[in-house]
């Protein structure tokens, strides 16, 4: 493969990875304000600034798109779990004396 068609494909790669992640946040955003009812494909789909195709490219269904974002969420979770553990005292003790 030549250096243009892999930096084509680098390209096409990260325009995905933004879409997905904009679904993704829009889906949560529509759940939150709308319910599972108002969160249509449509509705996530104009929220994400994305076509209604584009969506179903990314996500064939809502409750992919739903199960995605969660996850997604989750992981985010776990990983700002993990960054204030690292900001806990080393040792074994965490609470001061009464």
């Amino acid at each position: 493969m030549s250096g243009a068609a892999s930096g084509t494909t680098r390209q096409e790669q990260e325009r995905s990875r933004v879409t997905r992640q904009k679904l993704m946040t829009a889906a949560i955003e529509v759940l939150v304000e709308k319910g599972w009812a108002g969160a249509t494909m449509g509705a996530i789909a104009e929220r994400a600034g994305v076509s209604r195709g584009a969506c179903q490219h990314h996500f064939p269904t809502r409750a992919a798109l739903v199960a995605a974002a969660v996850e997604h969420v989750f992981h985010q979770q776990v990983e700002e779990l993990v960054r204030r553990a690292k900001g806990l005292p080393e040792s074994r003790r965490r609470v001061e004396p009464s």
